[in-house]
């Protein structure tokens, strides 16, 4: 088949939805299929791939990860299937236009999360998905969701209602080949002066307005607010919002146990997964929707401590393999890193469970092959 994937970001950029599509691609052209990826280019330098192609559009306009490319409608004729990855504001009225001009065409969708926002933003999200979801969802002939438990208790609910059928589950994946139990590399321990008594927490998000909702001020203060000075925290990932929480690191006094280590290629994620005790991503509101570092965590035999959303709590099992905190719930959140520092036997068991977990459902190929035989089905 020929398939068309759309997304708003893609590798190198840091985000769950890029990553996703791409392994989408890689998976697909894997199998035979001819497939193209079709994303705003980027404000740094893009990629290149030898087993599909990229195709980068000029918006016309963009904000944050919402890009105005009205020329993509143009780009999709000939196509088997075209796949939308959303939410794309400026992207996914486009992939409509296309659809309305051509109703016998395919166009499979994967609905990643809901949209919520603080402020304009969220006004905005409320007036976009009043004139535009119910089209963009009435368009895809199959939308692909993470979990049942997200979106039946968000935006989808009564969509699914309505036209069960039309929604299937599609996990989403972690790359195994990357992403396995090991040891760090002894430059990585004494570079980031990880000492043989310490216990490593490891956040991995992005640090952009994008971004918001990871709940890193959250984590910050609750890591000052035990005190141990053998705990050690390392921050994987770069953005706008970087300055910023380095000075809260510094105001809260922990700044010598705090290590910003900033954007990390793909080739040396994995390394920080085995260097941390656990990880922890306590995000706060909807706007985390699954939770693809939980993912990594687990195929490098890591337990994770995650806020209790929808999806998530798919992700992340409550005492099986990680803990579940409230939402936005700093108490919650020092409590669980002080079970595990005091209990880290149990932070082993929990990751081998999660290592377990991650090779009986998680692996792209098997995702990637079943969403092969949706498309047939098309």
């Amino acid at each position: 088949m020929k398939i068309a994937i759309i997304t708003s970001t893609f590798p190198p950029y840091r985000g769950g939805m890029g990553n996703v599509a791409y392994f989408h691609a890689r998976e697909l052209a894997r199998l035979g299929h001819e497939v193209t990826v079709f994303c705003p280019k980027p404000l740094g330098d893009g990629v290149r791939d030898e087993e599909f192609a990229i195709k980068y559009l000029r918006p016309i306009f963009r904000y944050g990860n919402a890009a105005y490319v009205p020329g993509l409608k143009n780009e999709l004729s000939g196509f088997d299937i075209v796949h939308l990855h959303y939410p794309f504001f400026g992207g996914a009225e486009a992939a409509l236009s296309w659809k309305k001009k051509n109703p016998a065409a395919k166009m499979a969708m994967t609905y990643h999360m809901d949209t919520v926002g603080k402020g304009w933003l969220a006004w905005f999200f409320k007036i976009y998905k009043s004139i535009y979801l119910k089209k963009i969802l009435a368009a895809a002939d199959r939308v692909f969701i993470s979990t049942q438990d997200y979106a039946r208790s968000g935006d989808l609910k009564q969509y699914i209602e309505d036209d069960p059928e039309k929604f299937l589950v599609s996990n989403l994946g972690v790359d195994v080949g990357r992403f396995h139990p090991g040891f760090p590399s002894d430059e990585l321990v004494e570079k980031h002066g990880i000492e043989k008594d310490d216990f490593a927490l490891l956040f991995v998000g992005g640090l952009d307005r994008a971004h918001y909702f990871k709940g890193l001020r959250n984590l910050l203060r609750a890591f000052a607010a035990i005190g141990n000075p053998n705990l050690k925290l390392l921050i994987v990932g770069g953005g706008d919002l970087q300055p910023e929480y380095e000075a809260e690191a510094k105001k809260l006094g922990i700044e010598k146990r705090v290590n910003f280590v900033g954007g990390v290629s793909n080739e040396d994620l994995p390394d920080f997964y085995r260097l941390c005790d656990i990880l922890v991503f306590p995000s706060v509101d909807r706007s985390e929707a699954y939770g693809l570092v939980a993912l990594e965590a687990g195929a490098t035999a890591k337990a994770t401590i995650a806020s209790n959303l929808p999806g998530v709590r798919f992700v992340v099992k409550d005492g099986e393999t990680g803990k579940l905190i409230d939402p936005d719930d700093v108490e919650g959140l020092e409590e669980a890193i002080k079970f595990f520092v005091k209990n880290p036997s149990i932070a082993i068991k929990y990751g081998e469970n999660a290592l377990d977990r991650v090779h009986k459902e998680f692996t792209w190929r098997v995702i990637v092959e079943k969403m092969a035989e949706h498309y047939k089905d098309l």
